[in-house]
């Protein structure tokens, strides 16, 4: 992977903005791969939700189960997350002390009811199953507020970090989400035609027979065959792979002329309000600047949004902060590992041995309560016989 990405008006652009995406991917992809225990984040998750498979349980036999690490998971969480997380604004200027006032409101304003708490937790969860999770602050458009989000380990690729502890040190930072078709068309409509579906998301209804259900969960090539003439075929929303890019790019203005970065209108546009009463040119958003010579083109980062086949968006960051927005959370760090260790991953074993040790427990009483019987097959019928419940009193 280049050190820089190449530029726009470079010959071949497109293709080489896509496949310095792609190597950037699978260059950080292949380094949390190689991070220690990280095949256990995938075997966490599945023993919280309890959907890990036993290779113990016998036909006839005891089938306790209990789920310890699901209680653990939940205990760690509430215990780090029932106080909040105080933060105050201060100054030391009269001046500002209103707009103090207006920032500590706000925040409590977005701590409860935009539901950071909620967030907080879901970053908390992740910690406990992954050892590391990221907040992801961003602008929601629909409720035109900032809001926060819970990224997981898995989906969060640093991209030659300096160092394990900050999300900060690295070169830049790649977030994949998987988006619906509709949502990316209707998100960046000019490039409708060449959004491209890379796989089947969800069903979108579980209707059908129970044996339907069954039958599609396995993917069976006898149900295929049997429902391929059928037009009630459930239906599937197809997805792709967004892949959001921030960079720290040193590219210099090196021209006489200066360089409009942004969203700009720089010659007169119809019915626009800015254009008559301002004129031309003009911004139309606050992280639109102007790059004289020698001015950085990206002070604040350079944002690259596609998906497999197509560049959706490649200019200035959204964040005055200068920032990547995606602080790292790791609970528990050690030398040596980027993503830390998962909190219940000292216990995954001991609930394999419970739960073996339960049922040991159970089949013994049961054995106990109704022990075996003995008797003379010429003596009674095998119908009668399956009557007796030696388990019953006075028999």
């Amino acid at each position: 992977m280049p050190d820089r990405p190449p530029s726009i008006g470079d010959p071949d652009y497109e293709q080489n903005i896509l496949g310095f995406v792609k190597e950037a991917y699978q260059e950080s992809d292949a380094f949390l791969r190689a991070q220690p225990n990280w095949t256990k984040i995938e075997k966490a998750e599945k023993l919280v939700l309890g959907l890990e498979e036993d290779d113990t349980l016998s036909s006839g036999l005891s089938s306790l189960k209990v789920n310890y690490v699901a209680k653990m998971a939940v205990q760690l969480v509430a215990g780090m997350t029932d106080v909040r997380p105080f933060w105050e604004y201060r100054t030391f200027n009269k001046n500002y002390e209103r707009n103090v006032d207006i920032f500590g409101k706000m925040a409590l304003n977005q701590w409860l009811n935009n539901q950071w708490d909620m967030r907080w937790a879901d970053a908390i969860r992740g910690c406990t199953t992954g050892g590391t999770s990221y907040l992801h602050q961003f602008w929601n458009e629909t409720t035109q507020d900032i809001d926060l989000h819970a990224e997981d380990v898995r989906d969060v690729f640093p991209i030659r970090p300096g160092n394990d502890y900050s999300i900060q040190s690295c070169f830049g930072v790649l977030i994949r989400r998987e988006r619906t078709i509709n949502y990316l068309k209707r998100k960046y409509p000019e490039y409708a035609p060449y959004i491209n579906a890379d796989r089947d998301g969800s069903v979108t209804s579980m209707g059908g027979t129970r044996y339907e259900k069954l039958m599609e969960m396995l993917g069976s090539p006898f149900r295929n065959a049997l429902w391929k003439n059928r037009k009630s075929e459930t239906p599937r929303i197809p997805t792709a792979d967004e892949f959001t890019l921030f960079l720290n790019d040193d590219s210099i203005n090196k021209s006489k002329d200066t360089k409009y970065m942004g969203s700009w209108h720089l010659a007169p546009v119809q019915d626009c309000p800015l254009c008559l009463s301002q004129g031309t040119p003009h911004a139309n958003n606050n992280w639109s600047y102007e790059v004289k010579r020698g001015e950085k083109y990206y002070p604040c980062k350079r944002l690259i949004v596609t998906t497999t086949n197509k560049v959706l968006y490649d200019n200035t960051s959204p964040y005055w902060h200068g920032l990547f927005p995606c602080p790292k959370l790791t609970l528990e760090p050690w030398r040596g590992t980027y993503i830390g260790k998962g909190l219940i991953w000292e216990i995954m074993s001991l609930n394999k041995f419970l739960n073996r040790t339960l049922r040991m427990v159970d089949n013994h009483f049961q054995k106990w309560q109704q022990p075996d019987l003995i008797t003379d097959k010429n003596s009674t019928s095998v119908s009668e016989f399956n009557k007796i419940n030696t388990a019953r009193p006075g028999l």
